[in-house]
């Protein structure tokens, strides 16, 4: 006879640790404040001018989530942040798309 799930029973995969649940969690709940807002909108603006992409077109919002990913990935300074960028194989496409190559 098999049990039958109500909806307060949680199924987690069982290959997916503890660990990387709160890791994940974590990277989900990252908090902008305005120190790092400044760091992100910097990079996206200097993305967007060099790139010649218009701020309120679909390229610049997928641009904008990359951007913002990478940043809860830990590379939290103007630099890193900008090395990390320049190495995204999503943005290199969207900036190929953008120029026309």
């Amino acid at each position: 006879m098999s049990k039958k799930l109500g909806l307060d029973d949680r199924v987690r995969p069982s290959h997916i640790g503890a660990r990387k649940r709160e890791a994940m969690r974590a990277f989900l709940e990252t908090a902008f404040g305005p120190s790092e807002l400044q760091i992100v909108d910097r990079a996206f603006d200097d993305w967007l001018g060099q790139h010649h992409v218009p701020k309120n077109s679909p390229d610049a919002e997928l641009a904008a989530a990359i951007i913002m990913t990478l940043y809860r990935e830990g590379h939290r300074t103007q630099p890193a942040l900008e090395t990390a960028m320049a190495k995204h194989r999503g943005l290199i496409d969207l900036s190929n798309f953008a120029s026309g190559s």
